[in-house]
């Protein structure tokens, strides 16, 4: 596990400084693809029209020729007041690695990718993941973050306008307009009922998802006892097309976990134990509106993540 933090002036200067990060922890960078245990992705500088933009991709060989998910995740920056402060985390048992992006004082943006934590090793071919904050078709403006207060099955993590939080997908992401195909940001290789990446650019397509079945824990994620957050492992489940209503739990994706941070500022510690976690909100921290941009009202819920966050396991100062 290793920890970095810094400050970077461009999208460019971004990518350089976590591409060497990742190298002087053990990952191996051949031809712009970096790789390690089941994972293999490129980071590209595709900065155009004033943003500053990283897209993230993956596949299942070094070569970039085999298992090649269709879809990238982004990290979209603009109107910054440069230097961004970047958070790089890197893990092993399983390998991962996240960066958190901070600017303009309260935003924040994240990439993450790696393998997950299977269920077992021979459940299906596959585990290697990659997220972003933005899909291919992500654009900066109203995020439109629908978080799990609905309950609903075709609403709870519902991202329309591109914004997405990790593996914040619900049963199939359709839509009339067949934008939340491309709004999705959120892919793990997962060779099941004949998909290699399931939902990957599928209009409809069924798409592994962490708040369809976590929304009961996650409403009642502070603890009424101590006022402390509950950390929620990304356990991760598929629907399967065979059986209606029928899931698959596929594994969880490692030191991290999902939290409200009603009590918890971005960049606070959590100690339990040996362990600490660093807290960051998926984009924009609201307590005034808690519930995020779904609820439609408030001058900033539309761009606010409300008290829904994450923290990372962390061993910095």
């Amino acid at each position: 596990m290793a920890y970095q933090t810094g400050t970077a002036n461009t999208a460019a200067a971004l990518k350089s400084a976590f591409e060497t990060f990742l190298t002087t922890n053990g990952w191996a960078l051949s031809g712009g693809v970096l790789s390690k245990g089941g994972s293999n992705i490129r980071l590209t500088d595709v900065s155009a029209s004033g943003n500053q933009v990283l897209r993230l991709e993956g596949a299942n060989n070094a070569a970039f020729t085999v298992g090649v998910c269709t879809q990238g995740a982004k990290l979209i920056v603009s109107d910054v007041n440069w230097p961004l402060t970047y958070h790089f985390f890197v893990h092993a048992s399983p390998d991962t690695a996240f960066c958190i992006v901070n600017y303009n004082v309260n935003y924040h943006q994240f990439l993450g990718f790696g393998d997950i934590d299977k269920l077992h090793a021979s459940a299906y071919t596959g585990g290697n993941f990659i997220a972003g904050t933005w899909g291919d078709n992500g654009v900066t403006g109203s995020i439109g973050f629908t978080p799990l207060a609905s309950g609903s099955a075709t609403s709870v993590g519902d991202l329309s306008g591109g914004f997405n939080a990790l593996f914040w997908n619900n049963t199939n992401r359709s839509a009339s307009g067949g934008t939340y195909a491309a709004a999705c940001a959120s892919f793990l290789h997962a060779e099941i009922d004949g998909a290699v990446w399931p939902g990957d650019g599928v209009e409809g397509s069924r798409r592994p998802s962490f708040p369809l079945h976590a929304a009961p824990l996650m409403q009642r994620g502070v603890n009424a006892w101590n006022q402390q957050a509950v950390l929620l492992p990304f356990h991760l489940w598929l629907p399967r097309p065979s059986i209606p209503a029928t899931y698959s739990y596929l594994g969880a994706v490692a030191h991290c976990r999902a939290l409200r941070l009603a009590n918890y500022n971005p960049g606070d510690l959590i100690t339990i134990g040996s362990d600490r976690w660093k807290v960051f909100p998926w984009f924009l921290k609201d307590a005034t509106h808690p519930e995020a941009g779904g609820n439609g009202t408030g001058t900033h819920s539309w761009e606010s993540t409300g008290v829904y966050g994450w923290a990372i396991e962390y061993d910095g100062p």
